[in-house]
């Protein structure tokens, strides 16, 4: 049986977060206090936090910007000036393009903010604690061969989204992550359209490769950390489309929304499910859940 595990967010902004509030079991969460109450009665807890700021990101009268920095900080991620920014300007620049190019159904911008952004930034957290618990990081090649040409192999985390689409949650991983490396796979030519665009213009050109293919045809000069896709098959099909470019090490994720349970029961040997995780996305009613896979005994 996987273990299930509840979070209900992520600490460290752009540069390593830990999740909160995590526990084995299905019953309940846990959250810490303040270090001395009664010394310093005025200090909310982190559940109290979580519900300010998440009520702060449902708040119909706040700008777009004070809803983002509300999000961030439900999330547990720094809302840094630069990270604002950049964040801001993708999910205006998605909207943009979403006018002419139907790169989503969610039009709202506002929407956009929790069903895109939120969602895809709900799995840093423990993206980034998989990253730790898992280093040192594999020994690689010094050159790397990919879609923008022949560069400097990464040392951070080789990271593929898997039928990217508008870029999520591959995008806002990496403006969040800046020692975060993707690879969005995307064989729809106006949504890689975006995505190259996307990336020149946000400054990602350096961290973020296109490919436009089916996962199926693409080879990949190196095998990845982290393979991760949202909305995109079942956990079946997933782990059939990506094993050609997994190795015992490679981890994959699937972000899922109610506990997928007769998905985990019909994924194939020698893949199986080793957890699933519950996550918690600043004003989403919506249940969420992120699935690990590896292959193994």
């Amino acid at each position: 049986m996987p273990r299930r595990r509840s979070t209900r967010g992520s600490t460290g902004g752009s540069t390593h977060g830990s999740t909160h509030g995590s526990t084995h079991g299905s019953t309940h969460d846990s959250t810490q206090g303040p270090r001395d109450g009664s010394r310093d009665a005025q200090v909310s807890s982190p559940s109290a936090r979580h519900q300010a700021t998440e009520a702060a990101a449902k708040d119909p009268g706040a700008t777009l910007p004070e809803q983002l920095h509300a999000g961030l900080t439900a999330l547990g991620i720094t809302p840094e000036p630069v990270l604002l920014e950049a964040l801001f300007a993708y999910v205006t620049m998605l909207a943009k393009w979403n006018r002419v190019y139907n790169l989503t159904a969610v039009r709202d911008t506002h929407a956009m903010l929790v069903q895109h952004l939120f969602d895809s930034l709900s799995v840093l957290g423990p993206l980034q604690q998989s990253w730790a618990e898992r280093a040192p990081a594999r020994a690689r090649s010094t050159q790397l061969a990919g879609e923008n040409g022949v560069c400097a192999a990464p040392q951070g985390p080789l990271l593929a989204d898997i039928g990217s689409g508008a870029g999520l949650p591959g995008i806002p991983l990496a403006l969040a992550w800046p020692a975060l490396h993707c690879t969005l796979v995307e064989p729809v030519a106006k949504k890689a359209a975006f995505l190259r665009q996307a990336a020149g213009e946000l400054g990602l050109t350096a961290r973020l490769d296109v490919a436009e293919r089916r996962i199926q045809q693409l080879q990949a000069p190196m095998r990845f950390d982290f393979m991760i896709c949202r909305a995109y098959a079942s956990l079946a099909q997933f782990v059939d489309d990506v094993g050609h470019l997994v190795d015992p090490d490679t981890q994959l994720l699937a972000m899922k929304g109610v506990y997928p349970t007769l998905e985990i029961e019909a994924v194939p040997p020698p893949w199986r499910c080793t957890e699933v995780r519950a996550l918690r996305v600043p004003s989403l009613a919506a249940q969420r859940h992120l699935v690990y896979l590896q292959p193994g005994p």
